[in-house]
């Protein structure tokens, strides 16, 4: 377990949980068919803003990541 990147509030936590979870992706075993599917609809059901996402991201993430979840994003 490692710290997060930036101080949890109730306004980020959702982000930035999301965001760990996309970041993660490539290094977990998913017995899914089709996992980035299954976290953007994730995101559309908790309605986690596509921008904030984007931006979180971007400011405490490196830049694979950022490009893995606008393709993600990009899927819905």
């Amino acid at each position: 377990m490692r710290r997060p990147p930036a101080a949890v509030t109730d306004e980020n936590w959702k982000y930035l949980q999301f965001v760990d979870a996309v970041s993660e992706l490539p290094n977990t075993h998913i017995d899914a068919e089709n996992p980035e599917q299954l976290l953007a609809r994730y995101a559309e059901r908790q309605r986690l803003d596509s921008l904030t996402l984007i931006f979180t991201a971007r400011k405490y993430y490196t830049g694979k990541v950022v490009l893995r979840m606008i393709d993600l994003l990009m899927e819905v």
